[in-house]
């Protein structure tokens, strides 16, 4: 007697052969194969006459007709013809099988079948590509391959669609009633949903299309629901292994007023507001682990001083991690001004640092000479060894790697900051970030004008070069972006070395051109960037590792070349590198769109600044993608539901779903849901919370 949770071999019709094949389709256990739903259905319940064949027409067609005749032939030693001459009374009809010689032990003539396929006219009426099932004396009889609503699955190479039917049938003729109901009673009809088993039969093998569809919102709400108790449970797992032996006082008022009071601006009310969130959340009984959203020039670093000011003043260490070299030296400079007017001790540490300072950072750290270390993973390093760590604040998180994050994770458990100038759409902010609290700056500094962007055609180029001349004899700078390094024989786009020499040489002779790129030495790539902060350098020739956290406010013009290469996120964090001053900033996407998605994608740029308006639209041209395991965020995977499409029902589950957890008289209910998450997802929980 088998089980839903043996393995796929043991299901009758499989064997370890096929077994090898379904595993290909994520299908391991036989339980796993209830979850591998159709990506369509097909209506073969109509029945045509052969005298009414619509031949050469795309459209399947489906007749019920017997067979009159079998004809075999050998063509050559390759090719062997099995073709059925095949009536209903009203016409006729040839059916060819090529090298399916087993096919003539199935088929009878005078037996009746159901024959569905395209049909063409070749020397009479001819059905090619048939699905094919033979009609019984039996008044119970099921069909799976023609004569109902057929369902098409995705396969790979071995497998054909009659074969996963076939066994999809067994495995829900002998295991359906041993698949347990997840979903209380009470949350079914408030939605008018169906039983998870009837769902699962519906979905595969429907008798009418108001069976399927009514379990596709049953399995599309079970989906959200499931999503909802995963993050439900990761949060959970947060407050009980993560509670907080860090000791903040309540008393915050007056850190914000020195902190308001010495900065040499006033603060939005977006970044007042989000203080108020992070300085509630550190002086809690649990860790702080809070996600910081805000726009390009929101002015998250800021905020993110203020929560530091907090840790100091309550005698606690912070790390402020960065993916990159050239952010993490920008943040450092950033905060030393900052740092100054608080008498805040700082550091940096980055994998260039020599050996001799290293070790010198390392020993302040250990004796708490030092407040605050700014770097990059360099800074999760076995080596390093905090005297009194309460604050880690990582920015732009999603560049580094989820291995990376966990040796952080395992090593402290200080309050956790996250901040990202990445908008993050509603969907993905209530799953891949749902068990984080999040806070938003929607609020630019006052004096910043909205970036006027340009999509600029190659005709256009030598005026594009004029408008750059005359910003740069206003006084103002601007960055050229390249997708390449160097020319590249596989790909026909512009590269920053190629293009460089005859900027420098033919186009802008008489200004100071310089290039950055992730080739060139940490110490140069510094270097250069430093004098184009300062003034000293006219044009940046670069690649995107300019995409995040550089800030030069006298900026103004940001040149995209191939800019249809780019993803709409990226292309707004380009296009975030200016617009920091007061003066009137410019992007201008160069190139030509090759596909709809990039004209979509050129069209939103050229259309709105605003980052959670793009996020959305880039959502819905990109999709949200493998939200689960080594891809960041571990939540399961969505098999039917579409975060783009059905938001309003997983709103309606995120809210069954807490409203469930914090009900007593459901804990029975609960805890059969989590034991099916875990042994479901058992071997990504970990890397899910991580992420």
């Amino acid at each position: 007697m088998t089980n839903p949770g043996d393995h796929i071999q043991y299901l009758k019709g499989v064997g370890p052969k096929r077994a090898h094949l379904l595993e290909k389709l994520g299908i391991s256990r036989i339980i796993d194969i209830f979850f591998h739903f159709p990506r369509t259905h097909q209506d073969r319940c109509e029945m045509t006459p052969i005298s009414r064949l619509q031949a050469n027409n795309e459209e399947e067609q489906t007749v019920e007709a017997s067979i009159l005749n079998i004809e075999e032939k050998m063509l050559n030693k390759k090719l062997h013809i099995l073709t059925l001459v095949v009536s209903d009374g009203t016409g006729y009809l040839k059916i060819p099988f090529f090298n399916q010689r087993f096919l003539k032990r199935y088929f009878k003539v005078e037996n009746r079948y159901i024959f569905t396929g395209k049909v063409q006219y070749k020397y009479g009426l001819q059905m090619t590509q048939v699905s094919h099932e033979k009609i019984s004396t039996e008044m119970d009889q099921n069909f799976l391959n023609t004569g109902r609503i057929v369902p098409i699955y995705s396969l790979t190479d071995g497998l054909s669609q009659m074969q996963m039917r076939r066994m999809i049938k067994n495995a829900l003729e002998t295991h359906l009633s041993k698949v347990p109901d997840l979903l209380p009673s009470d949350l079914l009809d408030k939605h008018s949903l169906i039983q998870r088993r009837d769902a699962l039969n519906h979905i595969h093998f429907p008798s009418t299309f108001t069976d399927l569809n009514k379990a596709r919102e049953t399995l599309i709400y079970e989906e959200f629901f499931l999503l909802q108790m995963s993050i439900i449970q990761r949060r959970e797992k947060e407050k009980q292994t993560h509670k907080s032996t860090l000791s903040f006082s309540s008393n915050t008022q007056g850190i914000m007023h020195k902190f308001e009071e010495k900065l040499p601006f006033t603060l939005t009310l977006a970044q007042k507001k989000v203080l108020k969130e992070i300085f509630k959340d550190m002086t809690k009984k649990n860790s702080m682990l809070r996600l910081l959203q805000g726009d390009v020039g929101s002015g998250k670093t800021i905020v993110a001083i203020g929560a530091i000011l907090l840790a100091i003043e309550n005698g606690y260490q912070v790390a402020f991690m960065a993916p990159t070299e050239i952010l993490a030296t920008q943040h450092f400079q950033t905060l030393a001004d900052f740092f100054d007017l608080f008498n805040i001790k700082a550091d940096i540490l980055v994998g260039s640092t020599k050996k001799s300072e290293r070790s010198k950072i390392l020993k302040k750290l250990e004796s708490f000479e030092t407040n605050v270390i700014v770097g990059t993973h360099a800074l999760i390093q076995d080596d390093i060894s905090f005297k009194k760590l309460g604050l880690v604040i990582i920015d732009e998180q999603h560049k580094f790697g989820v291995i990376q994050r966990s040796k952080l994770k395992h090593t402290f458990s200080p309050h956790v900051l996250v901040m990202t100038a990445t908008p993050i759409p509603r969907t993905l902010a209530m799953t891949v970030y749902g068990d984080l609290d999040v806070s938003i700056i929607d609020q630019l500094p006052s004096g910043r004008k909205s970036i006027k962007t340009f999509h600029i055609k190659e005709k256009k180029r030598q005026d594009l070069y004029r408008f750059i001349r005359e910003e740069v004899a206003k006084g103002r700078q601007a960055y050229l972006v390249y997708p390449l390094i160097e020319n590249s024989e596989k790909i026909d786009l512009k590269s920053v070395e190629n293009d460089f020499e005859h900027l420098c040489e033919d186009i802008f002779p008489d200004l100071n051109c310089a290039m950055v790129h992730g080739k060139i030495k940490s110490i140069e790539k510094e270097e250069q960037m430093q004098l184009f902060k300062e003034g000293k350098v006219d044009i940046l020739v670069t690649t995107t590792v300019i995409e995040v956290g550089v800030n030069v406010p006298n900026a103004t013009i940001m040149v995209i070349e191939e800019s249809s290469r780019f993803g709409l996120s990226q292309l707004h964090q380009l296009r975030g590198r200016v617009g920091r001053g007061s003066n009137q900033s410019y992007c201008f996407l160069m190139g030509k769109t090759k596909t709809p998605e990039s004209t979509q994608r050129i069209g939103v740029m050229c259309e709105t600044n605003n980052g959670f308006k793009i996020a959305e639209e880039d959502l819905k041209i990109r999709g949200p993608g493998e939200l689960f395991g080594w891809k960041q965020s571990g939540l399961p995977e969505l098999r039917l539901g579409s975060l783009v499409e059905d938001f309003e029902k997983m709103t309606v589950a995120r809210e069954d779903a807490l409203a469930l957890f914090s009900d007593p008289r459901h804990c029975a209910t609960i805890q059969n849901i989590w034991e099916t998450l875990h042994a479901k997802y058992e071997d990504k929980i970990d890397m899910a919370t991580i992420a």
